[in-house]
């Protein structure tokens, strides 16, 4: 990677930024010391004020921002100038707990508007905050607080999911209990230990945001508690005095702020960290991916134009989480800046009922919408009765995120939910890279479409693929996926570790962003992404991405989802082992069907396993036939759930734990125990019959 771009480079970022509200002009484009890179140098913006105060100027205070449901029935929705009143509101009232530039917010909050309001109130002060998914446990709450040495936290009474009400304030408690912690140390005399509490509760304040009317336990002085719908922009906590004008005091007896529903908008400098994103990316332990203000804002803006040709007048829905990166620029971010309308919905995406997401879309006229193949294939495995009969003919382009999408889950995507006209725009990112890298552009000259192909890099990404001695592949040959060229959306390094962010990222090719995915391009120099580095198997020799499997499997009429895992084999380096869910139409539900006829039960088994057996060669016979007989899995399971985070990721390492013997680990972001407990039955079962 060259020390500095080309002029050209630097005039065309130059020309997107400008496109944002900067209260000060930058100095130089770039400052490049690699690995670290310094966008916009000197100038000055804030992402509280590009989101909302812009559009207020610009009269759009009566247009619809936010359209948030619960699963529980609850809906909102807020105009961009009822989104400024609230925003400003907290962001006053967080200054009255001492929040100011420069402090680290933790927010642990569930899908509703006041997660985003909580995000765009702490970026107005000018404190970065670090979003906590809410489905994390305690331990993953606790390590990153800690990390962070946040003196803030920001989390609710209660969250809604699958009908369970769960009190994310719990959490946050048990987490902050468990930091002050036992360690040994020697004392002055001899050489005698004794235990001492050594503190590590850093967390000065708790604002608890008020939903419902059940009581929660309060730890005076530590937690106060907001109310988003009273008049007032202070807590119920006793120890607060308030003057005749209704506002808290300062020490000299002022109000602090004569204005409550307005907080000037702190302006930063383009390098200020806007927030604080913990990930594994390549490695298990999760790290504080660092993002800034203005060449992260910068990105954001331009890439979610470029993909979506999204424009105040699109109704948005991107369904991750505010806990992962997605939910940061292509929820909230990208389309707040553009003046869109997002669709927000807590909860699980079956419940209430198996159509939930279709009722959304045809009831809110969604044209925009970006989900994970994950969540797709639990759909397909569903049925198409659910989908088919509501009106989707709102949609204009449909996006894919997190993981690559199958062709045969990307066909069902475009024919039932696109009905063959919407796009779809298959992206491939980071939460290293802030925004899209490789992707199809709605918003520029749309490329012919390959059904499974993010297609090509965009402007000004220096995108390429690489073997392990860093050398460019020609097309048809895998490799390493790196970034030849710094862009304004790249981290700023890992929080607390900048060492760890070269040797990490920068290390195994020099000059070079190292990605940590697998990629091939075919002979038209489409990108074609094979999965992460780590999950490439060898096998005799040679080298096979997880997603090339996975893909081939899922082409096979019955079967709805599918995950792919290598183990240590003597003979071959590693051998294949497939899990997969059979869709409901293939299955013999012997449930449904047993009497206390003991003779039809054994019949109605007996066809399951010929079922079954015959699936398994036919899925066998097209690996073979698509890839070769050196790729021949070496076990076919049928399991009726996979095991996955809350975001709908599946967790592979716990199916590698199970086939080989090894401890389970962390479960923390497991959804559903029950599907471990299955497969862990299943392959008992499996290994008996071996013998």
């Amino acid at each position: 990677m060259s020390d500095i771009l080309k002029e050209s480079s630097l005039k065309f970022w130059e020309k997107q930024a400008q496109k944002l509200p900067w209260f000060k002009k930058w100095n130089s484009v770039l400052k490049w010391n690699e690995p670290f890179a310094h966008w916009f140098v000197d100038g000055q913006i804030n992402a509280s004020y590009a989101c909302l105060d812009i559009h207020i100027q610009n009269g759009l205070q009566d247009k619809t921002a936010i359209i948030w449901e619960s699963e529980n029935g609850s809906a909102q929705n807020l105009t961009y100038g009822q989104l400024y009143t609230q925003v400003n509101k907290f962001a006053y009232f967080l200054q009255t707990q001492g929040v100011k530039k420069g402090d680290i917010v933790i927010i642990y909050l569930p899908m509703i508007p006041e997660a985003i309001a909580a995000m765009l109130a702490v970026a107005r002060l000018g404190a970065t905050h670090s979003v906590v998914f809410s489905g994390f446990n305690t331990t993953a709450l606790k390590d990153r607080i800690v990390d962070t040495k946040a003196k803030f936290v920001i989390t609710a009474d209660a969250a809604f999911y699958r009908n369970k009400n769960i009190v994310p304030k719990n959490v946050v408690s048990e987490a902050i209990s468990q930091m002050n912690v036992i360690e040994e140390k020697n004392t002055t005399q001899g050489n005698d230990t004794q235990k001492v509490a050594a503190q590590e509760n850093f967390v000065k304040k708790v604002i608890v945001i008020k939903r419902t009317e059940n009581p929660i336990s309060i730890t005076p002085g530590l937690d106060v508690i907001y109310d988003p719908k009273s008049s007032c922009s202070y807590a119920e906590d006793s120890q607060q005095e308030f003057g005749q004008l209704g506002h808290r005091q300062t020490q000299d007896n002022q109000p602090m702020n004569s204005k409550p529903e307005f907080v000037p908008a702190v302006p930063v400098e383009s390098n200020h960290p806007l927030f604080i994103l913990y990930t594994s990316g390549t490695t298990g332990k999760p790290k504080g991916i660092v993002h800034s203000t203005g060449g992260y804002l910068t990105y954001v803006y331009s890439t979610i134009k470029w993909a979506f040709d999204i424009s105040k007048d699109s109704i948005y829905w991107c369904t991750a989480d505010i806990g992962w990166i997605t939910g940061h620029s292509y929820v909230v971010y990208g389309p707040l800046m553009h003046g869109a309308a997002i669709y927000v919905r807590e909860g699980a995406p079956d419940y209430p009922t198996q159509d939930a997401w279709w009722q959304a879309i045809a009831k809110h006229k969604i044209s925009i919408f970006y989900t994970s193949p994950t969540a797709l294939r639990m759909f397909m495995k569903m049925g198409n009765e659910n989908i088919s009969k509501h009106d989707l003919s709102s949609l204009k382009v449909l996006g894919s995120v997190g993981e690559p999408i199958n062709p045969e889950v990307w066909r069902w995507f475009n024919d039932l939910i696109g009905q063959k006209r919407c796009p779809i725009i298959d992206t491939w990112w980071q939460t290293e890279t802030g925004g899209f890298m490789v992707s199809p552009t709605a918003g520029l000259d749309l490329v012919k479409l390959k059904p499974g192909s993010a297609t090509f890099a965009l402007p000004e990404i220096d995108a390429d693929i690489v073997d392990a001695e860093g050398q460019s592949v020609p097309p048809q040959n895998k490799g390493f996926l790196v970034i030849k060229k710094p862009w304004p959306g790249m981290t700023i390094g890992i929080h607390n570790n900048p060492e760890a962010f070269r040797e990490i990222y920068w290390s195994k090719f020099p000059g070079m962003y190292y990605s940590g995915d697998y990629a091939i391009r075919d002979a038209e120099n489409y990108f074609w992404l094979l999965g992460r580095a780590d999950e490439v198997l060898k096998i005799s020799g040679h080298r096979i991405g997880t997603s090339e499997i996975e893909s081939i499997t899922l082409e096979h009429e019955a079967i709805a989802e599918t995950a792919v895992i290598g183990i240590p084999d003597e003979i071959r380096g590693e051998a294949i082992i497939i899990f997969s869910i059979l869709k409901t139409s293939f299955k013999i539900n012997i449930k449904t069907q047993v009497t206390t006829d003991t003779k039809m039960q054994q019949e109605l088994l007996q066809q399951e396993v010929i079922k079954h057996d015959m699936f398994k060669q036919e899925i066998l016979q097209k690996i073979r036939t698509q890839i070769g007989a050196f790729a021949t899995p070496k076990e076919i399971h049928f399991v009726e759930s996979l095991p996955k985070t809350r975001s709908g990721k599946i967790m592979r390492r716990l199916l590698k734990a199970v086939i080989q013997g090894q401890a389970i680990g962390d479960l923390s972001t497991l959804e559903d125990g029950t599907s471990i407990e299955e497969i862990q039955t299943i392959y008992n079962v499996f290994k008996e019959r071996l013998r």
